[in-house]
């Protein structure tokens, strides 16, 4: 009897140890805001899911609103949606309703991991709207990756990928604020085609093999996304996974911190010279020249707002290429299309004022946050970082007429 009790009790710590408390080794959170013009987008989508559904050991859990509609949360099973809650009209661009999302998917579904899908429009770093919209509720302007940040910690799952389904989300202003409340991001530097993610093939990758681990999941989201795009006429399209922590990283101990110190020492270096008159002039022609030169991202919107860091520092650095050396060691994997040839993975604000239209993107925000004014951005890489001031003072050095 004491042999039988004893393999039982190894028996049931074996299948602990191995399926989750549950059975369950992955719950994927899909925040499928579409409560804006995404609404047809967003079924899609929704049918790619239910292509797949979930199995013992995958849960997808999904939250949607559409323009005109409620708000749902459902299970998703292959071939349909079973609905788990009408949650009635809610902002999907408020902090709370995210955190009440991903708080209940996690209680309600526990898993040895958790990836949360942001789904909606994005706009990278920007300090008041960086993503989510709601029309319904009024909410025309996107949530702050602040908030974003803030509805993770206050939710405390702990979110081992973070993908973004949306547009111009891999920033070095939006990674930096996500790092510690997520391990990993999914994100594009480029705007993603309305077609998005393909749901339906990345859930085929994780069900048939859920004991994969957060970082060849990660892997296995860039490998989806370009065997779409790859075979598509879209050859713009870019996604980046990126080790947030050190503990996924190539070596272990960089992280995204390490690539922000990397740029503000860049940045440092270009003030000093600009700082000293027999440096000055050339070092504006080079800037200029780089910003002119440099692998930019959203053809759409001109002047673009987004640049590629690595290139931007073979631009400017010869020799000693920190940035590339760290962001090597965090990217997981990368994909980019025939037409972004010069894209890394991270991009970062370097706004054109040499147009006569730079009103329509530049941003007098993208500096420290004031208190006593409320102007400036509370995204915590301006704050501790000095990228923006070496913009500024390029800005006024090099269009002095211009407002700043």
């Amino acid at each position: 009897m004491k042999r039988m009790g004893f393999l039982w009790a190894l028996f049931s710590l074996l299948v602990m140890t191995s399926c989750g408390d549950n059975g369950a080794r992955w719950t994927v959170m899909v925040y499928l805001d579409a409560d804006n013009d995404l609404g047809a987008a967003s079924r899609i989508d929704l049918e790619e899911m239910e292509a797949v559904g979930s199995t013992d050991q995958v849960k997808v859990i999904v939250q949607h609103d559409t323009q005109g509609g409620l708000t749902y949360r459902y299970r998703v099973e292959k071939g349909k949606l079973v609905q788990l809650a009408e949650l009635g009209e809610l902002d999907m661009a408020q902090a709370q309703t995210l955190r009440d999302f991903v708080k209940f998917a996690a209680d309600a579904y526990p898993a040895d991991r958790y990836a949360l899908i942001l789904w909606n429009h994005g706009q990278g770093w920007k300090g008041a709207k960086s993503i989510l919209t709601d029309v319904d509720n009024g909410t025309f302007t996107p949530l702050s990756n602040r908030y974003v940040k803030e509805a993770l910690a206050d939710s405390g799952v702990p979110v081992d990928i973070l993908g973004i389904d949306a547009c111009e989300m891999s920033v070095i202003e939006a990674a930096y604020e996500f790092r510690g409340v997520a391990k990993i991001l999914v994100a594009s530097q480029e705007l993603v085609s309305s077609f998005g993610w393909d749901y339906k093939d990345l859930l085929t990758r994780l069900t048939s093999e859920p004991h994969l681990t957060a970082p060849k999941l990660a892997q296995e989201m860039v490998e989806s996304f370009k065997s779409f795009y790859s075979a598509s006429a879209y050859k713009n399209q870019e996604i980046c996974a990126l080790a947030l922590t050190g503990s996924y990283s190539s070596d272990g101990a960089t992280d995204i911190a390490t690539v922000a110190a990397a740029v503000d020492s860049l940045a440092s270096d270009l003030s000093s010279l600009m700082a000293d008159s027999a440096t000055r002039a050339s070092t504006l022609e080079l800037l200029t020249s780089a910003r002119d030169t440099v692998q930019e991202f959203d053809e759409t919107t001109q002047p673009a707002t987004y640049i590629d860091l690595v290139d931007f520092e073979r631009l400017v650095r010869s020799g000693n290429p920190a940035i590339k050396q760290a962001l090597d060691a965090i990217v997981l994997a990368e994909y980019h299309g025939s037409e972004r040839p010069n894209a890394h993975g991270l991009s970062i604000v370097f706004f054109d004022r040499s147009s006569p239209y730079d009103e329509k993107s530049y941003d007098t925000n993208y500096r420290d946050y004031n208190p006593s004014t409320g102007a400036g951005s509370r995204i915590e890489f301006l704050n501790r970082f000095t990228w923006d001031d070496m913009l500024h003072t390029y800005y006024g050095y090099q269009y002095p007429l211009k407002p700043d």
